[in-house]
């Protein structure tokens, strides 16, 4: 389950990536809005099969998903990155 979190905006940036190039703001708005669609509905299907423990099992699900996310930004911001952070300079 948590590979599609990452395959279907993987997928959805393909789909949609002639965007980039004439629309990218319309591009950057709809990438966010996609991965957050996908987290919500996938989420929700892991807890409607819970049969207890709901609010434990969605703190432990947030808490992975945001250390996943800050690990993944960290990766991508060190400054030699390729990807510069402007106001860390």
């Amino acid at each position: 389950m948590v590979f599609l979190i990452w395959l279907i905006p993987f997928v959805v940036s393909v789909i949609i990536f002639p965007l980039k190039e004439n629309m990218r703001p319309l591009f950057e708005s709809i990438m966010p809005l996609v991965i957050s669609l996908i987290t919500i509905v996938l989420s929700f299907n892991y807890i409607k099969n819970l049969r207890a423990d709901f609010v434990k099992e969605g703190i432990i699900i947030g808490l992975a998903w945001l250390i996943i996310t800050l690990v993944l930004d960290i990766f991508l911001f060190i400054p030699e990155s390729p990807i510069p952070m402007e106001f860390f300079e």
